[in-house]
């Protein structure tokens, strides 16, 4: 997503990076949809501009490493357990 390649991911991946299908990415559901979603992205040239676009401020708000620093610190300093 970084390098401006739109991606199709697994709904796991999906939920794991707080994406939503259509937005950042397509998300596939099963091995048949992952192709299918690949292909539609492949051949639909808006849809291709608008993720790539999305999934590049997506990396930029929340993978920045000064992003990163602040949310690992404030993993690292909360409470006790």
């Amino acid at each position: 997503m970084s390098y401006g390649i739109p991606a199709v991911v697994s709904t796991v991946g999906a939920a794991g990076l707080d994406l939503y299908d259509g937005r950042e990415a397509l998300i596939a559901q099963s091995d048949d949809q992952f192709v299918e979603k690949v292909v539609q992205l492949y051949e639909d040239e808006s849809l291709w501009t608008t993720l790539q676009r999305a999934a590049q401020d997506y990396i930029r708000r929340h993978c920045d490493p000064e992003v990163m620093r602040k949310t690992l610190a404030g993993v690292l300093s909360g409470p006790a357990r």
